[in-house]
């Protein structure tokens, strides 16, 4: 995520008059910067490049369906995991509604590279509801998959799945090509479980590269079919990863 720190100092008064409206205006003026700063700012994680919203509450159908022009078992699994993720309760909504989400991809190449085009572009129409996503590859999809679910919230005193400030038009791509986190379960252990919240994780910050420092000098963790004893140098023997555990992560 794109994270910024920004610094603000003023000159020192010396009346405590002086003082304690300098201190408040400067309190004002920090509000009114951070509302004008979230006033701009879409509810995604991270911001998207280049973006514009409206002011239409738009609805979301009960049968609501991703659909995608290119055959792709990647784009099906995601398309399970964002119904799951999205709609994680029934609803039950009443007049014009958003019924689905077109998904164009460009290529059907899903080579992973460090140059893969991660860019997409979402639209969303507000009268009559429509939504379509388009991107080079799958894994541009993917980020604009990310992001419309991000949109999407449940109105509790409506009973509805809606997303506020449509009409959109996203057209987004990562800032860095690599974007990574790193876990070092050689010096500090964590299960399976635990490496794959995090890939979860990751994807919902839109990164694309996990470092899984495995072992060390401190431990040897992993199983190895070539040397079976190295993993007698893991912390116990219940902190293990075994040969299924190393694949079961990385596909």
């Amino acid at each position: 995520p794109d994270m910024r720190v920004l610094r603000l100092s003023g000159p020192r008064l010396v009346t405590s008059a002086h003082t304690e409206m300098n201190t408040f205006l400067f309190s004002v003026g920090i509000l009114s910067v951070a509302s004008a700063v979230m006033a701009m700012q879409a509810p995604v994680i991270p911001q998207p490049m280049n973006f514009t919203m409206g002011q239409v509450t738009v609805t979301l159908s009960s049968n609501f369906q991703f659909k995608s022009t290119h055959s792709s078992s990647t784009l099906d699994q995601a398309f399970q995991r964002y119904m799951g993720l999205i709609f994680v309760r029934s609803s039950s909504p009443t007049g014009s509604t958003l019924e689905e989400i077109t998904v164009d991809v460009q290529s059907a190449d899903e080579s992973l590279k460090l140059e893969t085009d991660e860019s997409y572009s979402l639209e969303i129409a507000a009268s009559p509801p429509s939504a379509h996503l388009s991107a080079a590859n799958v894994y541009g999809a993917l980020r604009g998959l990310e992001t419309f679910s991000q949109l999407v919230m449940f109105n509790f005193t409506l009973n509805t799945y809606q997303l506020y400030g449509a009409p959109w038009s996203i057209k987004d791509a990562p800032r860095f090509p690599y974007r990574g986190i790193l876990i070092d379960t050689s010096r500090h252990f964590e299960p399976v479980r635990a490496v794959k919240r995090v890939l979860d994780s990751m994807a919902y910050a839109k990164l694309n590269v996990l470092h899984w420092h495995v072992v060390d000098s401190q431990s040897f963790p992993l199983q190895s079919v070539t040397y079976p004893k190295l993993w007698n140098a893991a912390y116990t023997g219940q902190e293990r990863f075994t040969v299924g555990d190393a694949k079961e992560v990385v596909e």
